[in-house]
């Protein structure tokens, strides 16, 4: 008889607005097939932590403090017998450790397996060497270590690494 077209297997005859598509047909994905290739279940949804962390003002107060950190850094360069540097680094490094575990706490093992893997990767890699130059530092607070030079130097410049983070900000 005339009216609707009959209906196939992953199709509709209608669109969502209840009108026919030009062929009378209207493709419908076929969710079942999919999770059965993938052997996925769906992702769950973020919870507040992530949906914080992944939000623009975490983002951005992150980021500002990543540029301050930079210039500091180059501050202390060109006035390293201020006496309040040690301060302003442990500050800028507890402010990262607690921002690494926040996103720890946020994304669990998905931390180490999503698209921004490699950047939480290299943030754990300068954070951990800033946690080393701290130890380090506490440890050989009483020879003098700051002047040394070579060591101090190259934390310093791993410490900078941290300003390619703006890259992932800003994209």
């Amino acid at each position: 008889a005339g009216g609707m077209p009959p209906q196939k297997k992953g199709l509709k005859s209608r669109s969502s607005d209840g009108f026919a598509s030009p062929g009378g047909y209207q493709l419908i994905p076929n969710q079942d097939k999919e999770d059965e290739a993938n052997n996925k279940p769906p992702p769950p949804p973020p919870t507040q932590l992530e949906k914080f962390v992944n939000g623009m003002a975490f983002q951005m107060a992150m980021g500002l403090l990543i540029v301050i950190n930079s210039l500091m850094i180059g501050l202390e360069t060109d006035l390293p017998k201020w006496p309040y540097w040690n301060w302003v680094e442990s500050f800028f490094l507890v402010v990262f450790v607690v921002e690494l575990g926040v996103k720890l706490v946020a994304f669990q093992w998905a931390f180490f397996d999503n698209e921004d893997a490699v950047w939480n990767i290299f943030d754990l890699f300068v954070v951990s060497l800033g946690c080393i130059d701290a130890l380090g530092e506490a440890i050989l607070q009483d020879t003098d270590s700051k002047d040394s030079g070579g060591v101090a130097t190259l934390f310093r410049i791993i410490r900078l690494l941290r300003i390619l983070r703006i890259f992932r900000i800003v994209r």
